[in-house]
């Protein structure tokens, strides 16, 4: 592209020497000069352009990747809860889930709350949690709330 600019800048100086035959050599080799380092810095300024956008592409493709579709509950727990929640146990910052079918009897109590979170908890919006990893979620933690009463009575 700069290839071409560069040829239509030259034809036209030379189209000027010639329709203006007294301008001096001076003035158009400050012309062409001055054309030259306006077309130079923007291509350098596209070229800035194009690497900027192409990070930005690169950062949505792994914030979509991030967000699979395809984690079991069990991953969705490890990478969005286990650090407060320790395998369901009380945790520095977090209550143990033994009780959860207490405060949670339904599956859509579980969901909402888990959708808008509570205090230092975190929501888990849409899209970070899509329908499908929330309904898998709900069906691990409601799995642990049984592995830790079952724990607890023995």
């Amino acid at each position: 592209m700069l290839h071409c600019l560069t040829d239509s800048l030259v034809k036209h100086v030379l189209h000027a020497c010639i329709r203006f035959g007294n301008m001096s050599a001076r003035y158009i080799g400050f012309l062409c000069s001055f054309f030259l380092c306006v077309l130079s810095l923007a291509a350098c300024s596209m070229k800035e352009e194009i690497k900027r956008i192409d990070e930005v592409k690169r950062e949505r493709l792994l914030a979509e990747a991030s967000r699979s579709e395809n984690l079991t509950g069990e991953q969705i727990f490890i990478r969005s809860c286990n650090t407060c929640h320790p395998g369901g146990k009380k945790g520095p910052l977090a209550p143990r889930l033994d009780k959860l079918d207490d405060h949670f009897p339904s599956d859509l109590s579980l969901r909402t709350f888990l959708r808008s979170g509570k205090g230092i908890m975190p929501a888990q919006p849409q899209n970070v949690v899509s329908d499908k990893e929330m309904d898998s979620l709900i069906n691990y933690l409601r799995g642990l709330n049984a592995d830790l009463k079952a724990a607890a009575a023995r």
